[in-house]
């Protein structure tokens, strides 16, 4: 799919206040590297194009809590070696590295608190920020700041105002728990009719096992199990998709006897059970 990308200086698209607000964060010392050599891409640049401000995305710091509503914000480099240097210049809290991104916790002077990842891995590093934003799985998270200038696709407007999920890519082994993420915490209403294809080519990817293994290494089988049944749930998995996961997860059920003091254990297959209505 082609997708062509409009380029706009934050001054035509911002309000002032917001503008403010994304000076406070390039005035924090802890990312002056990251701003000068990388880019802010995803969720924060797209809740900032739709007019939102900074104490709407990131939470205060004495209300935090880890439930998924707050946001991230995320910085993309050219290199590994530029966001490896970028990450090396913070003094932030509960500083840590997984397997793709350098991932910290920061505080701003007005005690909002967020967390911030420099996204290292050599194959999420790209050397434009079009080139990171169109390998996104959403066409709506596809918009960017770098410096500024602000950059997103044609086409981005019209599919926030159908609050609907434009699915475009379904590589990520993640996408699955994105998609519940933003349908739970981000007040979109479904997927576009044209997503359903690349959904169900992320039904067959999971079931094969095709992600790239050294860089989702520590994804296990619960979490696309926890996924499918999300999707599940949400109605956008259907008996043909189902089909996909028959004989790889199981429900197991325990029974107590306690006359005889003993334990009997069964296990269902999830996909038979979801398919014939009897999951739990």
């Amino acid at each position: 799919m082609e997708i062509e990308f409009v380029s706009k200086n934050i001054s035509d698209v911002l309000t002032p206040g917001q503008i403010e607000d994304l000076r406070t964060l390039q005035a924090m010392p802890e990312l002056s590297k990251a701003f000068s050599t990388g880019w802010i891409a995803g969720g924060f640049a797209r809740h900032m194009l739709l007019g939102g401000r900074i104490h709407t995305y990131f939470q205060h710091d004495k209300f935090w809590s880890d439930d998924g509503n707050h946001g991230d914000l995320d910085f993309f480099f050219p290199d590994e070696s530029t966001a490896n240097i970028a990450a090396s210049c913070t003094n932030m809290l509960n500083s840590g590295r997984m397997a793709f991104a350098h991932s910290i916790s920061a505080r701003s002077t007005s005690g909002l608190r967020f967390k911030v990842q420099f996204v290292s891995h050599p194959t999420l590093c790209k050397p434009t920020l079009e080139d990171t934003i169109k390998r996104f799985d959403f066409l709506n998270c596809m918009v960017g700041i770098e410096g500024d200038t602000i950059t997103y696709p044609v086409g981005w407007r019209e599919a926030e105002d159908e609050r609907r999920l434009k699915i475009v890519s379904g590589h990520s082994p993640f996408l699955g728990g994105r998609i519940l993420k933003y349908l739970t915490h981000r007040g979109f209403e479904g997927i576009t009719d044209d997503s359903l294809q690349v959904l169900k080519e992320w039904f067959a990817s999971v079931a094969g096992s095709k992600f790239d293994p050294d860089l989702y290494r520590h994804i296990d089988e619960k979490y696309f199990q926890k996924s499918v049944d999300g999707l599940q749930n949400a109605g956008l998995v259907n008996k043909e998709d189902l089909v996909f996961f028959i004989n790889r997860w199981k429900i197991i059920h325990h029974e107590m006897s306690y006359g005889h003091s003993t334990t009997i254990v069964t296990h269902d297959d999830w996909a038979l059970s979801r398919m014939t209505g009897d999951a739990a």
